[in-house]
Formats: C-alpha cells, sequence, structure tokens
C-alpha cells in the first residue's frame, strides 16, 4: 500500500465537492478517475498531494507522490535545470555513497546502494534523455522554461514527473499537447510504471489502453468499477438502469399496498376481519424499502448552425509555401474543402498545422516562390468562415464571456445558452483570461454554438474537455451540415468524427485513406490521395437528414407494422423475439412522444388511466351520461363518446378511423373499458367493433376474467370436479 485515503470530506458553500470519499493505491495499481468537469476531480487530486486541506478525513502517504498539474510555472530555471531538479534525490543517494565509500563499506552503504539501483540511479541519465526526446523537447536544454509556449510547458511538466519516478504518480489531462506518436509513448511508458498510477484523462484509448479500473466521481461520491473508461461507462448506465428499475418497481409495490389498504378499510368499516386486514396491508407498505431513483444526468445537447452557401466546393487552395528560418513548412500545398467535409489534420507537433489553417485564414501570408505561379485562396461566394484557436477559442482574451455571446445571439439566448454550458450568472461577466482551461474550452463551445458559418475551423478543439462533453462535440459536429476542417491528436474523436484525413509530411500536404490509412502511414506505407483532386467524381457526403414530426410518425408507424407482421408470420428465435419486443416498445413510447410534441392541447377530465405507452382520459357533461375517452396529447386523433343507460356503456367512434393504427385504437378501447367498469359504474359495454379478447359486447365479469383479475373459488373447482366424477362413473355404469 503506497496511498490510502480515508472518509475525505470537502464541501463549498454551494457545493458539496467530496462526502466522505476513500480510495487505496498499492503498487500497480493504474486507477482512471473520471467525471464531469466541475465534479472536484482535480481537487482531490489536490488533496492527496497534500497542497489542499480536506474539510474531514485523513491521508496516509507511505512514498514518493508525484503530480502533473495543468498549470506550470518553472521560474527562471533552464530545461536542464529543470530536468536536473527532477533527478535531486537520485544526486543526494549518489553523494551519500560517495561519502559511505570513503569509509568502511557496511550496512548503511549496502541499504542506501539497493535504494539506489532500485530507484534507476545508473539509468537516470539516459532515461531523462529518451524521455526529452520523445516529448520533443531534446533540442532546447538552454532555453528558460517559462519562455516555452504552452504547449511545450506542458510537455516539460510531464518529462519531470515522469523522470523523477516516483512510487505515485497523479496525473491530470497528460495528453494535452501529445501528438500522436507522444500518447502512444506515453501509453507504453504508463504500461511499464510498477508504481501506483490515479490519471484524469479526456482520451478515451488512452484510458482503455492503461488503466485496469476506474473511480467516477459524481455529486461528492466516488464508485469504483472494473475496467478502462469503455467498460466503467458500460457498468455505470447498466447500474443506473437496474436502480431505475428497482425505484419504479418498489414504488409501484408501495403504491399498491398503500392503495389496497386504503380501499380495505373503507369496505371494512362496520367489519373487524376487513379491519384487520386492511391493518395489516398498511404494516406491509410501511416496511416496503423503496429504492431511489438516480439522480438524473445533466446531459449537453450541442447544436451547430450552418450558413447559406449552396455552392459544392467551398473552398480551393494552390500553391500554398511556407518556410522558417530555412526550414521548409509547405510546399505547393493544394487544398479544396467541399460541403459537408469533415476534415481531420493529423501531423505530428511542428509539422506545420496551426500555420496552415492561419493560412487559409489569411492571418498570415504564404511565401511567393515563383511569381508566375502566386499562391491562390478563394472561398465561394458568400461562404462565412470561423476560427477557433487551442487557446481562448475563437474568445477575446480580455472581454467578458457574455457580451461576446450576446452580440450574436441576443442577450436573452445568451443567458439560457451560457448556463446551459455551465456558467452561472456570476461566472458570465468574468474574462477568458480568468476562466481555467476546461472553462474556456466550455465557454469556447457556446460560442461554436452561438456561431452561424458555412466552414469551420478548429484547432485542438478537445484540450481541456471532459468524456461527456466531448461525445456531445462528435455528435453536433457529425449533424453539421457545413464543413469543418479540425486539427486534433485525439485519435477517438478523429476516427468519430471525420470522413477525410490529412497530414503534413516533410512539407507536403497528403490525403489519406480514412483514419486507417493514417495509422498505416506512420508505420510507413506511402499510399496517398491528392487532397486537392477533382471531386467531380465523387458525391460529396450528403447532408444529415432531418424528419418532421409528421414524416417520424409515418416512418415509426411503418416500422410498427413491419414488427407486427413479423410476430404474426414468422418464427422467430428467443433472441429475435426479445430484440423486437423491445424495440416495438420503444417505438410505441416514441409514437406517445410525437404524438405530445404534435398534439399538445391543455384539456379538463374527470377520470384517467395509463395504458402503455398512452394515457386515457374521460370527461362527462353535467348530466353524467355522456362521455368522451381520448389519448392525453392526442388532438386530432380518433376518440370515442359514449352513452351511459342503464349501467350499459354504449361506445361509438368519433373523428377519422383509419388516421390511427390498431395499437391506438386498442389501447383506447382498453382504457375506456377500464375507466367505463372501474370508475363510473358500468356493468355492460357495447362496444363499437370487435376487439379481442371481446366480441362486440363485454360484461363487468368479462373484462375481469379477460385481464386475469378473476378466477374460479378453490370451492367451486372442488365441486365442479367431484361433479365431472360421477358423470364419468354413471356412464361407466
Amino acid at each position: 500500500m503506497l496511498l490510502r485515503a480515508t472518509l475525505l470530506s470537502l464541501i463549498y458553500p454551494d457545493k458539496i465537492i467530496l462526502e466522505q470519499v476513500s480510495l487505496l493505491l498499492s503498487a500497480g495499481d493504474k486507477v482512471a478517475l473520471t467525471g464531469r468537469n466541475g465534479s472536484g476531480k482535480t481537487s482531490l487530486l489536490k488533496i492527496l498531494m497534500q497542497q489542499q486541506k480536506p474539510d474531514s478525513g485523513w491521508l496516509e502517504v507511505f512514498g514518493r507522490v508525484g503530480w502533473l498539474a495543468q498549470d506550470h510555472d518553472f521560474a527562471d530555471l533552464t530545461v536542464q535545470q529543470v530536468m536536473l531538479g527532477a533527478l535531486a534525490h537520485l544526486r543526494l543517494l549518489e553523494e551519500k555513497l560517495r561519502q559511505l565509500e570513503q569509509q568502511t563499506v557496511g550496512l548503511e552503504w549496502s541499504e542506501t546502494l539497493e535504494a539506489f539501483e532500485l530507484l534507476g540511479g545508473y539509468q537516470a541519465e539516459a532515461r531523462a534523455a529518451a524521455t526529452l526526446e520523445a516529448l520533443g523537447l531534446a533540442g532546447m536544454l538552454d532555453r528558460q522554461a517559462n519562455s516555452l509556449s504552452g504547449g511545450e510547458r506542458t510537455r516539460l511538466a510531464l518529462a519531470v514527473v515522469l523522470i523523477a519516478q516516483p512510487e505515485v504518480l497523479l496525473l491530470d489531462e497528460p495528453t494535452n499537447h501529445l501528438d500522436i506518436a507522444m500518447r502512444e509513448w506515453l501509453e507504453r511508458r504508463l504500461l511499464e510504471y510498477s508504481g501506483a498510477l490515479l490519471i484524469v484523462s479526456h482520451d478515451r484509448r488512452l484510458l482503455d489502453a492503461v488503466c485496469k479500473e476506474t473511480l467516477h466521481l459524481e455529486r461528492g461520491v466516488l464508485t469504483r468499477y472494473a475496467g478502462g473508461y469503455s467498460k466503467s461507462r458500460a457498468a455505470r448506465l447498466e447500474a443506473r438502469r437496474i436502480q431505475a428499475k428497482a425505484s419504479k418497481l418498489s414504488g409501484f409495490e408501495l403504491r399498491r399496498l398503500q392503495g389496497a389498504a386504503k380501499t380495505v378499510a373503507a369496505w371494512g368499516v362496520n367489519n373487524a376481519k376487513l379491519a384487520k386486514r386492511a391493518k395489516a396491508l398498511a404494516s406491509r407498505a410501511e416496511r416496503v424499502a423503496v429504492v431511489e431513483a438516480p439522480v438524473r444526468e445533466r446531459l449537453l445537447r450541442m447544436s451547430l448552425q450552418s450558413g447559406q452557401a449552396n455552392a459544392k466546393v467551398l473552398l480551393r487552395a494552390e500553391r500554398i509555401a511556407k518556410t522558417f528560418a530555412g526550414r521548409v513548412i509547405l510546399e505547393k500545398a493544394d487544398l479544396r474543402l467541399r460541403l459537408g467535409d469533415r476534415v481531420a489534420l493529423l501531423a505530428p507537433n511542428g509539422a506545420g498545422k496551426t500555420t496552415l489553417l492561419r493560412i487559409l485564414l489569411g492571418d498570415l501570408a504564404p511565401d511567393l516562390p515563383n511569381p508566375l505561379e502566386p499562391p491562390e485562396i478563394r472561398y465561394a461566394d458568400g461562404t462565412s468562415v470561423a476560427y477557433f484557436d487551442q487557446t481562448f477559442h475563437g474568445l477575446e482574451r480580455d472581454k467578458p464571456v457574455f457580451p461576446q455571446i450576446a452580440a450574436r445571439v441576443g442577450e436573452r439566448s445568451a443567458k439560457a445558452l451560457l448556463g446551459r454550458y455551465g456558467f452561472p450568472p456570476e461566472m458570465q461577466t468574468r474574462a477568458p483570461s480568468s476562466l481555467s482551461g476546461g472553462e474556456r474550452a466550455r465557454a469556447g463551445l457556446a460560442l461554436i454554438a452561438a456561431t452561424r458559418t458555412d466552414v469551420l475551423i478548429l484547432d485542438e478543439p478537445t484540450n481541456h474537455l471532459d468524456v461527456e462533453t466531448l461525445e456531445a462535440l462528435e455528435e453536433a459536429l457529425l449533424m453539421y451540415s457545413g464543413c469543418v476542417l479540425f486539427v486534433t491528436h485525439d485519435r477517438s474523436f478523429a476516427k468519430v468524427v471525420a470522413n477525410r484525413i490529412l497530414t503534413i509530411h516533410q512539407g507536403q500536404l497528403l490525403e489519406l485513406e480514412g483514419f486507417l490509412g493514417y495509422e498505416r502511414f506512420r508505420r510507413g506505407e506511402r499510399r496517398t490521395l491528392d487532397p486537392a483532386r477533382l471531386l467531380e467524381g465523387e458525391a460529396a457526403p450528403p447532408p444529415p437528414k432531418t424528419y418532421t414530426p409528421e414524416q417520424q410518425l409515418q416512418l415509426l408507424e411503418e416500422r410498427d407494422v413491419e414488427l407486427e407482421d413479423l410476430f404474426l408470420h414468422r418464427e422467430l428465435t428467443t433472441r429475435e423475439w426479445i430484440r423486437f419486443r423491445i424495440e416495438a416498445r420503444a417505438i410505441l413510447e416514441r409514437l406517445s412522444e410525437l404524438h405530445a410534441a404534435r398534439f399538445a392541447v391543455p384539456i379538463e377530465f374527470d377520470h384517467f388511466m395509463k395504458i402503455r405507452p398512452l394515457e386515457i382520459r374521460a370527461m362527462s357533461d353535467e348530466t353524467g351520461l355522456t362521455w368522451q375517452f381520448w389519448a392525453k396529447n392526442s388532438a386530432g386523433c380518433p376518440s370515442l363518446t359514449a352513452i351511459l343507460e342503464q349501467q350499459t356503456l354504449t361506445l361509438s367512434w368519433q373523428g377519422q378511423l383509419k388516421a390511427a393504427l390498431p395499437w391506438f385504437r386498442r389501447a383506447l378501447l382498453r382504457g375506456a373499458l377500464g375507466i367505463g367498469f372501474e370508475r363510473i359504474g358500468a356493468k355492460q359495454v357495447v362496444l363499437p367493433e370487435t376487439l379481442e379478447p371481446f366480441g362486440l359486447g363485454c360484461s363487468q365479469l368479462e373484462y375481469a376474467k379477460a385481464l386475469g383479475l378473476v378466477r374460479k373459488p378453490d370451492g367451486l373447482v372442488r365441486k365442479t370436479k367431484k361433479r365431472r366424477r360421477r358423470r364419468r362413473k354413471a356412464k361407466l355404469e
């Protein structure tokens, strides 16, 4: 055991961050820490690093702890001095060994030597050099650490903590500003690490490859799941589903017992036996343990608005060249972007990705190596372009967030939009320069959602985002009908979103055959495409098809008919039967929602009964003899009218019967039967048409028997059996 935290609590005035959280880390443990932005992951890491005190609980640490934070300050040190500081503990052991060697070699010298070798003292310098090389820092030893770019400082901080090799390693977003090759190197390094690892990251592929367990932090509670991100998420969703079902069933049982106790108590006013039965039912109801329903997760729904461009090709770039300090970044690069493209630009750090984006935006002028063949960048007429950089995500650095969003969508919409992206009113007046990396990323996403544009250019949009927000961005980009060009090192994000993959290799802009083509290219295969090839022979990806509520109703009702036909006329396996039944139920629930969205009208009613997925309502006139039955939120659909005479309810259809499918008519009729017999005192119902298992008429007893509510008394069954035996005996005689 290297680290143990027991019953940690951290409470802010308006929020519970940690509520009696406990965790244990031992050598070889590789654990992912997940949770939404703002859930308290970084606060927990600070407590484990003893940089923040909890309100209660205690922490025990039995080894050196290394922490990669998101903010880095290296004072006035050079890169080489920073690296030597990471090896200070080894240098102290080495100095102690030299002092002991001058004395008599004894037990203390042996123990010191063993500790030095265990920490890899003899390989430390080689390990440090290899780490700097892998993270692209080998040629920067003499530079001031604080003069490096933000991405280079992040990589330097990661190199420091890896070179120090502490017994406990706490990593907060270690893949930020790492290219794909660096991320793969980090995966291998963490898999070889023998200490205890706790990692916070939005890189789903890294978590799946490295972590054996996942701790999910939600509303101050830490829950442990087996496996990396994908396995833990599936287990968490399944646990929520089971909890929701248990809550529903226990609540139903409680209501059933309470209702039964109330009914029996009313019947047993002058009956001691029934009164005792009512008391027993009430006692059972008190003992029902109602499972609390899972707290509904706040899901972020993003939608991106496209512009008005109609051209198939939105951008043509030809002969783009750029050289910095004698180094060729781009050489005669050509590119075409068409409407509907989602283009990922994948390349190592320093290859020229951001340079290309700035040239396409007009922020940086390309070189002119040949005046007779000047570079050309042409956007189609009427094309609008929006750019979101990787630091402030398109926002002005020192201007409050709220007016920047309000300038695009208005003040009222800006308040609602920022609230949806996790910005309470007091945060909306802050400038991006005062926000954390995750807060700036969410503010940038709000700006994207408020922007109507034809071409969207994103530079590292996934940095600092939690996984749930990242998946919302993926879904929004897949539904966006404009053109997207984005730079990313997130392999899962590129694989899901992109339909074209570009790379920059030795100054050449190349297109590859999908994400697998990019992986083959990195392994040495050189099959490439021309990113500016003529597109006449290619079918542009169609914009996502959207359906009106009427079209969705039609499609779902057609599928419902297909499923009914499958159940009636095809032999199904058990697995197929279960799958189709689940689909049929989901279709009915969705049909009910669409009916509500299309025909929602408030109306008063006297009685209601739920016949899933509908709620059947009934209302009478002043006499109580004329009744109307309809499904909630289904104005315009068929309904039932009824006349109640001498305890006989005569039903008839109202409206166009062909407008409703059989499932709707059956549900409405069953609801009318239930309300008629159980609520308004009918003894006989005359149906408007045959409905299995009833004929044209139905009595209260037949209705109860058909629904399985009535069975023959045991005494009557015994008498019937005796009569049958006497008849058989008489026949034999």
